[in-house]
């Protein structure tokens, strides 16, 4: 297991540097190399307090724990607010491990060498040590379950937030962060339970657990490592716009105008009842032209600048005048040209899969999902039934 620790130690490192040596980098990066680089430090620490026989390097790791803490809940408020800016309030987040850096650094100025080893190595007098002691050390197992239920939280309203702005899932719902949140959650569970029970009946040594959980955690190094690496921060490749599979320029209304005073107007109001019409009517136009949804990766941001309208403007219409969010706005669209597709025997020529991705679908399971979830059958259901009806 040692050389687990090793192997995670300098992974943990090379990854830290490869993150921030990326071009285009944005906060979640900056955040994500400092969190590798803790786990580097922590790693690190741990190998040196069993190399050279050291617990007292253990307050050291506990102190660090409690900032890795809210630098990983930092790195997933950033990569999924789309309002996200920085703020110095943010910062309070790093008072505990200030004040508690401060007085592990106290500890080791002023007590005997013979006192930290009994407040770090004897578990079974811990409600017995001073009451300072045992308040950080209850911070420290308090602090890391809290932020992962805070984060687990951050991700579950992420993905309320995609419908609103995306016309589909694969690649912005960061599932691989909900799964990294729950493993870590159990990893921690798991040690952080066997330590108790030991703390009263004494089967293994404290130490041995301690490692056998930072091990273990060698592998979500290299899980979160890589997949941090490749994932960019969603919303913020919102303001790339993607061509559409149509004629490049906005398509105007004959009868309505998007006209810039609408903009400025309502830059920071809803529309009114008539705007929001003419938006609507000019929208149904702008979507039979120029057939954005065809488009697998369209988002709201690129509708919305292809349009010439805000994209909260634009959420507002859709969600007001026809009732759908955005996701399922364009997926009607998607499932309407594919049906158009069928009624035509192209299914005949191509499988259903190429279909759909002509479509605007990016997956065969969203692709089903979808279909059954507006139309209450399968794409096999429906075909079956157009041709026993024509």
């Amino acid at each position: 297991m040692i050389t687990l620790l090793i192997i995670g130690s300098f992974h943990a490192l090379y990854l830290s540097i490869i993150v921030i040596a990326k071009r285009n980098k944005v906060t979640p990066d900056y955040l994500l190399s400092a969190f590798l680089f803790i786990i580097f430090i922590v790693f690190a620490t741990l190998y040196s307090s069993f190399k050279n026989n050291n617990p007292d390097l253990q307050l050291y790791l506990i102190d660090i724990s409690i900032l890795l803490a809210p630098l990983f809940f930092l790195y997933i408020k950033t990569i999924t607010d789309p309002d996200y800016k920085f703020k110095w309030q943010y910062l309070i987040h790093f008072i505990p491990y200030i004040i508690s850096s401060s007085y592990y650094e106290y500890i080791f100025n002023t007590l005997p060498i013979t006192e930290i080893d009994w407040l770090v190595t004897d578990s079974r007098d811990f409600f017995k040590k001073p009451i300072h002691y045992v308040f950080f050390q209850l911070l420290e197992h308090a602090i890391i379950p809290f932020y992962l239920v805070w984060s687990y939280i951050l991700l579950k309203r992420h993905k309320k937030e995609i419908i609103k702005r995306y016309s589909f899932y694969k690649g912005v719902d960061y599932k691989w962060l909900k799964k990294f949140v729950l493993i870590f959650g159990s990893i921690w569970l798991t040690t952080n339970g066997f330590m108790l029970l030991n703390a009263n009946f004494l089967f293994i040594d404290e130490g041995e657990i301690i490692l056998l959980g930072f091990s273990i955690s060698t592998i979500l190094i290299f899980y979160l490592g890589y997949l941090g690496l490749k994932q960019n921060a969603v919303f913020s490749r919102e303001g790339i716009t993607k061509k559409t599979p149509s004629d490049s320029g906005k398509i105007e209304s004959p009868k309505t105008e998007v006209k810039k005073k609408y903009k400025e107007k309502y830059k920071k109001t809803g529309l009114s009842k008539d705007d929001a019409i003419n938006y609507k009517t000019q929208l149904l136009y702008y979507v039979k032209e120029k057939k954005p949804y065809l488009n697998s990766t369209v988002s709201l941001n690129i509708i919305a600048q292809d349009f010439g309208i805000a994209s909260h403007h634009l959420s507002q219409v859709i969600n007001d005048q026809f009732g759908d969010n955005f996701y399922d706005f364009i997926n009607k669209y998607r499932v309407e040209e594919f049906k158009t597709r069928i009624e035509k025997s192209e299914h005949k020529q191509y499988n259903l899969l190429s279909l759909a991705l002509e479509c605007g679908f990016n997956s065969k399971s969203a692709f089903n999902r979808v279909f059954k979830k507006l139309t209450d059958q399968t794409p096999s259901e429906y075909i079956k039934y157009i041709e026993q009806n024509t």
